[in-house]
């Protein structure tokens, strides 16, 4: 007896309802029940996280889309994956700090005046 194509030949998934209507037409259920019963709830187990899966991937969707038009400052050029991303560099005489997590300290080694600040 051949085994049947559970890998659909669109997709690299397999069809949890092929493999279930397969265990239940084996014969297995009445010539070894305890098996039957575990194989049974490993492709429940699988099936409820399919969808939990597709759930979750279906609602973070448009959250993705939506940051895919927001403009970003990125430490380096990020311009693959956020085509809107701006690398921020600092320019002369000017130090970014980054040592502490989600922070950025600015400093310099010069006065106002010698950055072209005027006025202070």
């Amino acid at each position: 007896m051949s085994s049947p194509n559970i890998f659909p030949s669109s997709s690299k998934a397999f069809d949890l309802d092929r493999l279930l209507t397969t265990l239940n037409v084996s014969g297995i259920q009445t010539s070894n029940p305890p098996l039957y019963q575990v194989i049974s709830q490993l492709l429940n187990a699988v099936r409820a996280f399919q969808n939990a899966t597709n759930t979750s991937i279906a609602g973070n969707s448009t959250d993705i889309t939506a940051l895919e038009g927001r403009t970003y400052l990125t430490v380096e050029d990020e311009t693959v994956v956020l085509p809107n991303s701006r690398q921020l560099l600092a320019g002369d005489g000017i130090e970014f700090d980054d040592s502490v997590a989600s922070e950025r300290t600015i400093s310099s080694d010069r006065y106002p005046s010698q950055l072209g600040f005027t006025g202070l």
